[in-house]
């Protein structure tokens, strides 16, 4: 009889035991150290420090023999209100929104305790997520990571600069050719428009390197710019040095086209010319970039860190034969220079936009080719935009620096999948694996 009595009073135990460990939880709250503005968006501070549930009250679930991974990741906003995967050298900026994602791996085990019921479902409906006590929203959980996100906002007031998403008007005229002076230490101005386009978000035409004039189609057959010696040498040159002295002069930045080779100096006049690689970089170290849509048309917007003053670059895309690649995605502009290794290889700069796919953050990316940068470039017969410059000082180690011309000792790769497009797919990856972090 007491042995009866024991087992029963076992059984009842067992099934109160087991009804309160599966009790529904039906309140999850976070609590996240932030980082300060100015710390690394990648690099960042903030973690998880608590994770506590109506049905443990205020116990801490967070750590030994618990939970023992809990992450925090952060995505920029673009202008249009879309996720995108910050820069490696990003910063949080006071006042600006970004999308945290908080991610639990084992929450189910621990929380739930129903590690083997496959049926177990949580979602908006059914649980409720708060973060640093604000309403989050679920992306994933049930026998997967807890995902949840939500919008926050860093303290302070946002530089009006940073904030910037309006297209300046022109400051004067060069030569017939608008321009706007972004404050640039060289003095340097930028054009305000692409070469053969008569407004900001207009296209314009494209060119090979050292060609001047546009065309429909370009083929290394009918290419008869810099470089040509070696696909149909129309011009009967005798060798490379040969070449290299008719077409450039030397500079730091190795080849630097003279001006009856420069598209933008022969089609505008004046002291236009291509950008070179360093006038790119300097550019890039004194304004603020990001994506923006002008008239239906996407590209980058560079906004002065000196005065606020911008001026839009449209992804025209760049044109092999007679298509034009990644248009609406990539924008592909010449520089003045260039390199020679087994062919000529230009040196480009730009920017991409690609949205990845359903569920993913954007990637938003800018390239280029600074002295510290890779010497490989891209064809000199394919067809690029030009975007011009003209006044200003000569930008340090961009100065010709002897007669002649020197020869590129780095080998260069022309396949496209290791240019731009390679560039921007490794981001993707990038982007896709900060997810996967999570």
């Amino acid at each position: 009889m007491r042995t009866r009595l024991a087992i029963f009073i076992m059984m009842l135990l067992s099934a109160t035991l087991g009804a309160q460990a599966q009790k529904r939880i039906k309140v999850i709250d976070i609590t996240v150290q932030m980082p300060k503005v100015g710390a690394d968006i990648i690099d960042e501070d903030a973690k998880v420090t608590a994770i506590k549930t109506d049905v443990f009250g205020s116990k801490n679930m967070l750590g030994d023999d618990k939970i023992g991974d809990a992450g925090v990741g952060f995505f920029e906003y673009d202008t249009t209100g879309k996720p995108v995967v910050p820069a490696a050298d990003a910063k949080f900026e006071a006042g600006r929104d970004y999308q945290m994602v908080v991610s639990v791996t084992n929450f189910t085990d621990v929380l739930f305790n129903y590690k083997n019921d496959k049926e177990f479902t949580a979602d908006n409906t059914t649980l409720k997520v708060t973060v640093n006590g604000e309403p989050a929203n679920i992306i994933t959980a049930s026998g997967r990571p807890l995902q949840c996100e939500l919008r926050v906002t860093m303290g302070g007031k946002r530089n009006p600069y940073l904030a910037n998403t309006k297209v300046s008007a022109a400051d004067g005229e060069h030569s017939g050719y608008g321009y706007v002076d972004l404050g640039l230490p060289s003095g340097t101005k930028w054009a305000t428009c692409n070469v053969g386009a008569a407004k900001p978000e207009a296209y314009g035409d494209f060119y090979g390197y050292g060609e001047t004039k546009t065309k429909k189609e370009f083929w290394e057959k009918n290419f008869e710019g810099y470089g040509s010696s070696l696909y149909n040498n129309s011009k009967r040159l005798g060798s490379y040095a040969e070449e290299d002295n008719l077409y450039s002069v030397s500079t730091s930045m190795e080849h630097k086209l003279k001006p009856e080779y420069d598209a933008a100096r022969q089609s505008m006049g004046g002291e236009w010319s291509l950008p070179t690689r360093m006038q790119h970089k300097e550019l890039v170290e004194n304004t603020s970039a990001k994506f923006i849509i002008v008239n239906g048309v996407k590209g980058t917007l560079y906004t002065s860190l000196k005065n606020g003053k911008s001026i839009f670059v449209p992804y025209a895309g760049h044109k092999i034969g007679g298509v034009v690649h990644d248009r609406g995605t990539v924008a592909v502009y010449l520089t003045a220079n260039s390199h020679r290794s087994t062919e000529m290889y230009a040196y480009v700069w730009g920017s991409a936009y690609h949205t990845g796919k359903k569920g993913e953050a954007a990637i938003f990316s800018m390239y280029g080719h600074g002295a510290d940068e890779d010497n490989t470039g891209y064809p000199t017969y394919q067809g690029y935009s030009v975007r011009a410059v003209f006044g200003g000082k000569e930008v340090s180690d961009d100065k010709v620096s002897g007669k002649g011309s020197k020869k590129g000792s780095k080998k260069g790769d022309s396949s496209e999948d290791k240019g731009i497009m390679g560039k921007a797919k490794g981001l993707l990856k990038k982007g896709k694996s900060l997810f996967d972090k999570l």
